[in-house]
């Protein structure tokens, strides 16, 4: 587990300083196929869905905007060559197969098991032989109190269409507290998608 910190930073006497307002992040590699090499794979990075029953209360447009937080780390941090959320579904539109791709999406979402069909399908459209599902769990608790205030998270799988299997997963997490204790949805968001990367293979650090 790897756990990093975003933090107001107060001085205190005797103390020195006292670290408040942290929002807190892990992350884990549930799964690794060894013959992934991420170095020179091609992934279109599909655009991400809530996991089935998060709570209500979840921020309108919040994955949107946590599919291009991804993205844009998974650009800075990574060797890959990927394909954004906004590219691949332009290209799956182009190729009239956005019926195909809702029920991948929906299939898998419910049964953890790909269509090896519909993957193909989804794959010739968007020129990647690997796909990237992303499922996010975001939402503000409400509650003003001094943690689990803002709570974020994701898994990344990275889907083989030649196999239809999964070669990759990756998760993160991250919270923060309420008022001077709030991050803001953006950087707990960043943190989440960082806490995730920092497991994914030769991965570079993540910017502070």
């Amino acid at each position: 587990m790897s756990n990093s910190f975003l933090c107001r930073l107060l001085a205190v006497p005797f103390f020195g300083v006292l670290f408040l307002g942290c929002a807190t992040g892990s992350g884990s590699i549930p799964f690794s196929d060894p013959s992934f090499n991420a170095s020179t794979a091609k992934i279109a990075l599909l655009p991400p869905r809530y996991a089935l029953g998060s709570p209500t209360g979840i921020v309108i447009g919040a994955e949107r905007k946590f599919g291009s937080i991804i993205f844009s780390t998974l650009i800075e941090r990574t060797n890959s060559q990927w394909l954004s959320p906004d590219e691949g579904v332009s290209k799956i539109q182009d190729a009239n197969v956005l019926p195909e791709y809702e029920a991948l999406l929906d299939g898998y979402q419910k049964t953890g098991i790909p269509s090896r069909d519909r993957l193909a399908k989804i794959s010739n459209a968007v020129g990647s032989p690997y796909v990237a599902l992303c499922t996010i769990n975001y939402y503000v608790s409400g509650i003003l109190g001094m943690s689990d205030y803002r709570v974020a998270s994701l898994t990344l799988q990275v889907l083989s269409a030649q196999s239809g299997q999964v070669i990759l997963e990756i998760s993160g997490k991250a919270n923060c507290g309420s008022g001077g204790y709030d991050i803001g949805e953006d950087k707990l968001l960043k943190l989440t998608a960082d806490e995730a990367i920092n497991y994914y293979p030769n991965a570079k650090p993540a910017k502070n």
